[in-house]
Order: structure tokens, then sequence, then C-alpha cells
């Protein structure tokens, strides 16, 4: 296992200099070459993995990159044949499904966690769906259909006509801002799932996210992508900090819908987005079509998330040629370059292939990490994509699913198209001065999403009477706007059955109960009366006792009961406590139960 001490620090300069003739061999025409390449870089994207953490990386790592990470595991096997990771690429999945909702909502990341977070273990699923992976219980499609019928539910109309929110939950940090990853995520999703069981009812939503998007200024009439806005001030205020994941997101997503729909439209955007994407090509004259994260790389402020941006791109850049073979002339050249770039970078560490973040020097740049190693893996694999089978679906198989929510009828209406008149493009000389003027001050910004779980690992960690408040204040609005917005899911969510949404919910409160037990086992069973009010589940005070009753008539008393009378329960339990009542009466309101 790799770890960040001064010491290996020290070591992975020296050996910058001493290795850089060790940089792994690549020819980008041979596939030989390039499964040997990728090969060699997967083992060391590998040698991260602890198996003793949630979702398979340590810290400083995030829960969202290790799903992202074993995204790269999964395109690796599609594109190489290699089953040396599947066994573990499969059961790490699955064991991040949550076992009540069958989603990627793990009990240990669903108070922190973020819309983007659970995307990226989201793409997971659709890309083994699409992929024929090995088959999950419940199935790849279905933990997917879930996935996205609960981010529907969360579509929120109370400020800036709509889109989702960055954070889920009201305590964590980000929770005003909407931003284009969560969003384009969701928008991606929406796009694939269309094409995979032919359900336009999925086209409809990936419109509407479109055009709240381009109404709301996240993209602008250049197909230019956003970082995201504050809804605070209604969104009026754009963040225009761009990243290479963002614009690839939409890109792929629309070359999607456009082969699904044989859409002119969608090609349209397409081709707008591809323009786009010009930005994060060439950082200099003799760097020609290497792509690079122009709002922090050539500066060397790209913080830990954002070294991986380039995987994700690279990813969605090769599918975008599978589906929109006119895009191929423009984009390969890209990634062969970039290839050649990334293999050069992987020259460093103590082994001597350790790869690093700028393609475009010639070598290792003395940086590493799982960010560094999957951007690597994903642009040399891409190379691949000719080769390898097109994405699968309900339709061309003519097979059911095992989810209740899709159809294998595709419908014959054409996706209604959101008005977008694309402007000539800024040239590219100003866009890149734009992004490299607005790098200086990025690292002290607060505002950037880029970093998905950064604002938030830390922020639940302690309990204060404002942050009580908050929770009673908006407890109620958005379990409403839970309810209201399942039902514009439409045939998505709507077979659900109410019997069970409610066994859902009352499983939901059995499990709290005994995460509550679990965390003041000491006071467990003594009585205590509280104002509930200001723990947002009632307006009076209550008394019950802990563990006691699992309808919606006694949940709310026998929920007061977290301690003892006079007794103390620390701040993370308290939050612990907090962040289960606020997700229990979400899953009540959906399943149509008035506490």
């Amino acid at each position: 296992m790799r770890t960040f001490t001064t010491a290996r620090s020290a070591a992975l300069v020296v050996s910058a200099i001493a290795s850089r003739a060790a940089a792994i061999s690549l020819d980008v025409d041979s596939t030989s070459s390039i499964k040997s390449a990728a090969s060699t870089i997967a083992s060391g994207l590998y040698s991260y993995y602890d198996s003793s953490t949630e979702g398979g990386l340590p810290s400083p790592y995030y829960w969202w990159e290790a799903g992202a990470m074993w995204g790269g595991f999964l395109h690796y096997w599609h594109y190489t044949g290699d089953t040396t990771y599947n066994d573990v690429l499969k059961s790490t999945l699955v064991s991040q499904f949550n076992e009540t909702t069958n989603d990627f909502m793990p009990w240990a990341e669903r108070y922190s966690e973020g819309n983007d977070d659970q995307a990226f273990w989201g793409f997971d699923s659709m890309a083994a769906a699409e992929f024929g992976f090995s088959e999950s219980s419940p199935s790849w499609i279905t933990v997917t259909e879930n996935l996205f019928n609960s981010q529907a539910r969360r579509w929120d109309t109370t400020t800036c006509g709509g889109g989702l929110k960055w954070q889920i939950y009201t305590w964590n940090n980000g929770y005003d801002y909407k931003n284009s990853v969560s969003n384009g995520a969701f928008f991606n999703i929406a796009a694939r799932l269309a094409a995979y069981t032919g359900n336009d009812t999925y086209v409809e939503w990936a419109e509407k996210v479109w055009t709240w998007m381009n109404d709301v200024g996240l993209m602008d009439s250049s197909y230019n992508v956003f970082d995201g806005t504050d809804d605070t001030d209604d969104c009026s205020t754009i963040n225009k900090y761009q990243w290479t994941y963002n614009v690839a997101m939409m890109l792929h997503g629309s070359a999607v819908l456009e082969n699904y729909l044989s859409s002119s439209t969608w090609k349209t955007r397409a081709a707008g987005l591809l323009d786009a994407f010009e930005v994060f090509v060439g950082p200099y004259d003799n760097s020609t079509n290497i792509m690079y994260e122009a709002q922090c790389e050539k500066s060397a402020n790209c913080s830990q998330d954002e070294q991986s941006f380039k995987a994700f791109a690279a990813r969605w850049l090769a599918k975008t040629i599978q589906l929109s073979s006119w895009t191929k002339s423009t984009i390969m050249p890209w990634l062969k370059a970039s290839a050649k770039g990334a293999a050069a970078s992987c020259s460093g560490g103590d082994d001597g292939v350790t790869c690093g973040s700028k393609w475009y020097i010639g070598g290792w740049d003395g940086k590493s990490g799982v960010g560094q190693q999957l951007a690597a893996l994903e642009v040399i694999q891409s190379l691949l994509v000719g080769s390898s089978s097109s994405p699968s679906s309900e339709v061309d198989s003519d097979s059911s699913s095992s989810s209740s929510t899709s159809s294998s009828t595709k419908s014959s209406s054409t996706a209604k198209a959101a008005t977008t008149t694309k402007s000539s493009s800024t040239s590219k000389s100003t866009k890149e001065s734009t992004l490299e003027s607005s790098s200086a001050s990025e690292s002290s910004s607060s505002d950037s999403s880029s970093d998905s779980d950064s604002s938030s690992s830390d922020s639940s960690s302690s309990e204060s009477s404002s942050q009580s408040t908050t929770i009673a204040e908006n407890t109620s609005s958005t379990a409403d706007a839970d309810s209201t917005s399942a039902s514009s899911v439409s045939s998505v969510s709507d077979d659900a059955s109410s019997t069970v949404a409610v066994a859902a919910a009352e499983s939901a409160y059995s499990t709290l109960s005994t995460v509550i037990a679990a965390s003041v086992s000491s006071s467990t069973g003594r009585t205590y009366s509280t104002a509930t009010a200001s723990y947002g589940y009632g307006s009076s005070n209550t008394t019950g006792t802990l563990g006691t009753g699992t309808t919606s008539a006694s949940a709310s008393a026998s929920l007061a009961t977290f301690a003892g009378a006079g007794s103390t329960i620390s701040p993370a339990s308290k939050s612990t406590l907090l962040g289960g009542l606020f997700m229990m009466l979400i899953a009540m309101a959906s399943a149509g139960m008035i506490l």
C-alpha cells in the first residue's frame, strides 16, 4: 500500500530524475502495446486499494473517487478482456448497495454523500449493465434506476426554477450550491437509461436538465459548461470555472441521445460541446492535441480531486466516438497524443512506472496519486474503443430486466428540443486567457465544487443549536419537495407500490433505532421529554421509549428517546441521530405517511 510520508515524497522526487528513461513504452497503433501499458498502470492503481475501507480507498481519498476508480477497472476489463480485478470489482460495487433502497447510499456514507458522489457509483452500475458485466442481485440496471429515481425526487424547484443541489443534506457545506457535475451526471445517466431501456420518460428528464442548465447559465451559447451557482441568490451569479469532465460528460450524454433518437438537435448540441472542449487541448505550441486541466494544471494548483478529472474526460470522449462516429476525426488525435504524453509521465516513483499529472512535459512531474494513475489508465485504454463492443440495451437484445421501472418498448415520440442558439465560438486563446486569469485566485475560492467531498466530510462531526434549527426549518419543505417531485417521475417511479414504500420507511426506522441504541446503549429504555420541534419531527412535547413501535403513529414518540433524562450524548452521536431522523422523514413523506 502506498503511503503519503515525507520520506516517500522525497524518494519520489529523486525518482523523477533517475527513472525518466523507464517510462512505459506505448505504441498508440498497436493493440498489444496498449493492453500492456494499461496492464502496468492498472496494477499500480490497484496498489492503492484497501479492503478495510468503505469503497476501497483509504484517506485522504473520498468515497466518490473509489467509485470512479472501480469505473476505471470496469472499463479496463471491457477494453482489454483482462479479468484480473473483476472479482474484487464486483464484490466492492455490490457492497455499496443500500440493502433497503438498493441504490448507492451505504449506511456509512449516506449522511455525508452528495448527488455527484452517488452518481459516480451510478456510472459504474450503468456501465456494468451496458457491458454485460457479471450480473448482480438486484440487477445493475435496477440499482441504476433506483439511484436515478432517488435523484429525481430531489429535483428542487424551490429555487432557481429547478436543478439538483450539490449536497443532499442541509448540514453539509455546499447544500446551497447547484453545480454542473451533479446535474450533468443526472443528465448523463438519464440519457443512457433511455437508450438502454427504451423508456422515453428518461428522455424527458434529460431534456429537462439540459434546458434548466442552459436557462440558468451553467452553459452558455458557445456550449461552455461552468462549475455551478449559488441558489441563495436564485442562481443569479455563475461560478465560471471550467473543468474537462463537465463538458465531456454533457458531450457523451448528447451523443447517446443523438444515437438513440437519430436526432439532429442532439447532434448540433454534441458538435457545440465538442468545439467547447478545445480549450482543454494543447497547453503550449509544442504540445498539440494533449489534454490538460486548463483551470489549474499549468499553475500546478490542481487539488487531489481535480487530478482525476481528465480520467473521466478521456472515458467519455472515447465513448462519444463509439456513438457518434463523426467525432472520431477530432477526438482520436486528442486521445492518441494524450496517451503518449501520459505514458511518458508514467516514469516516476519507486517502481519507475508511477504516473504523473502533466502529460505535456515528456516525463514525470513529481506528483502521484489515484487521480494521476486513473487518468493515465483511462486515456490509454480508451484507444481500444474502436475494437470494443458498443453499449448493449434491453431494446437491442429484446430481453427483460429485473428492474420494475424499465420499459421494453421504445416510444415513437421525439425528444422535445430545447431552443439553443449556437453563437460563433469564442476563440480558444480568449477562453484560455479567461481560465488562466481565474485560476490565479482559485485556491482561495470557497464556492468551487470540484472537490466533491472535501467541504462536507467533517461538517457532520459537531452539533449546535443552530444546526438543529436549520434541520427543523428545512425538513418539512424538503420532504414536501421530494413528495411532489416524485410524481413528476411519471412512469419511471409510479409503478412502485405504496406498500413497498411504507415497508422501506419502517425498515429505515428500525435500522435507525439500532444505530441509536448502539450509540447510547447506557441510556436504552429510559424515557425523556423534548420539544420535538427542534428536531424537525413534530411541534409539541413528546415522550417515549427507545425502540418501541414501527408505525407512523408511534415513530415520533419512540425516536424522541435517544438519551435518558439528564444524561448527555456526544455531538457525533447526536449528529448521526439527526441525520437519521431527516432521512426517515423523507422516506415516510415519499411513502405518503403522515407523522
